[in-house]
């Protein structure tokens, strides 16, 4: 046996490993929490979800500040209850740090097909909330969300437009 057939079982089961299959986790984990919701619906909660824990552990830790930023913004972007949305918002944040660094398009291509770009700008400003949930937006975090725009298919003039919503915040200008 040599030392890289310890890797064997994690690399012919990609599965295992599959960013693709961490997010149908997550979309699996809400519809069993919401059993009533449209499938539109619980694309849109697991895609907007996923993203923001996305911005909020690109720094590789994540503040309780960016959870509640996370927990008011599903409240206020779907018809989640606050008490559902606290449960979304910790299921993302628990399963995206399985998924940290990898396939930004498996959260954004839905939001493509069925958003408009008012409704993605408004989702780049909520991005750039939830970063400063801890009062401090890092560059890591930035470039986050400068990839997810680009995987909305907006332009850079949205993400520099979105970005001033928390100038007094961002760490580079301190």
């Amino acid at each position: 046996m040599s030392f890289f057939d310890i890797f064997k079982p994690f690399i012919n089961n990609a599965s295992v490993n599959s960013a693709k299959n961490i997010v149908n986790r997550l979309h699996g984990k809400l519809q069993n929490l919401l059993p009533e919701a449209k499938q539109d619906d619980l694309i849109e909660i697991a895609c907007i979800s996923g993203l923001m824990a996305r911005v909020a552990y690109a720094d590789m830790q994540i503040k309780s500040g960016e959870i509640e930023i996370i927990q008011q913004s599903l409240a206020t972007w779907t018809t989640l209850l606050p008490t559902k949305a606290t449960i979304v918002a910790n299921m993302a944040v628990e399963e995206i740090m399985d998924l940290a660094g990898q396939e930004n398009h498996l959260y954004t291509r839905p939001l493509n097909n069925l958003w408009n770009n008012d409704q993605k700008y408004n989702l780049l400003i909520a991005l750039f909330a939830v970063a400063a949930g801890d009062q401090e937006v890092e560059l890591k975090e930035t470039d986050e969300i400068k990839n997810i725009c680009k995987g909305l298919l907006l332009e850079h003039k949205h993400f520099l437009s979105a970005r001033t919503t928390v100038l007094d915040k961002l760490k580079v200008l301190k």
